[in-house]
């Protein structure tokens, strides 16, 4: 059986991962999980979340959440700002991995690339990059496609995440990053300590999330990995555990009732 651990005051921010956790292809975001974000809100505990999707695929998450903290995006590279617009974290890219990866791009492909470094935006034809980017610290990279005819996607052996915005834009974020760091450079923004953090993941890419938190759950039905270093396993996605959390954490729920045995 779980050992009780008591609601603290201390508690000032809840994270919680998207897919498999609080959204499923058949399991939209619930009403119950809304109103839980609301209530944490109203109680002074904010909350925000960690996910392996990138700015364009979880801005609609965001936006339904009425969440107004960074978010932590692309498994820990990136923490970006929807409600400033404005990117506050990444993790910068190795221009050399970086290059031997654009190398592999036949030259006479029409392509163009963007990259985010000195604060504002960059683009050349992809050719001209290695000589235009010179030494400067690349914090995002897009590679702009409009004929949407790029012959390029994630492999186990590639060094990036690869997300397309559907629209000839392609964003490439490395893989070399993990949830856990991310976490650790939003505390550092918020000026709060990872102590004061409950996480809440389903999967592997949440092992590092939920052991930098001050307490980190894992839903049932969760990866073995990660059910077996959480300090409490929930209910399963379908049953709204973000509800029950925040129940537990503005203390009207004792810990008993949110929790599963392991």
């Amino acid at each position: 059986m779980q050992p009780a651990i008591q609601q603290s005051p201390n508690h000032r921010l809840f994270v919680t991962d998207i897919d498999g956790t609080i959204y499923g292809p058949k399991h939209p975001i619930s009403q119950e999980t809304k109103v839980a974000v609301a209530l944490l809100r109203r109680r002074g505990i904010e909350v925000t979340l960690a996910t392996g999707r990138n700015q364009w695929e979880a801005q609609a998450m965001v936006t339904e959440l009425g969440l107004s903290l960074p978010v932590i995006l692309a498994n820990g590279a990136q923490i970006f700002s929807f409600s400033e617009g404005h990117l506050l974290y990444a993790k910068p890219f190795c221009l050399a991995t970086l290059m031997d990866f654009l190398r592999k791009i036949p030259a006479d492909f029409p392509l163009l690339i963007r990259w985010y470094a000195k604060d504002s935006w960059q683009e050349c034809a992809l050719p001209d990059f290695g000589e235009q980017v010179g030494l400067q610290e690349v914090k995002r990279v897009i590679l702009l496609d409009p004929s949407q005819t790029l012959d390029l996607f994630d492999t186990d052996e590639s060094p990036y995440w690869i997300f397309r915005d559907g629209q000839g834009q392609i964003e490439l974020t490395p893989k070399d990053a993990n949830k856990g760091e991310g976490l650790l450079e939003l505390c550092s923004l918020l000026k709060i300590g990872p102590g004061q953090v409950v996480a809440l993941g389903n999967d592997t890419n949440d092992l590092e999330l939920i052991q930098t938190a001050g307490l980190g759950l894992a839903v049932q039905g969760g990866h073995p990995q990660l059910l077996e270093v959480c300090q409490g396993i929930t209910g399963r996605m379908e049953d709204h555990p973000v509800r029950d959390i925040a129940e537990w954490m503005v203390g009207n729920t004792p810990w008993e009732r949110i929790v599963m045995w392991k």
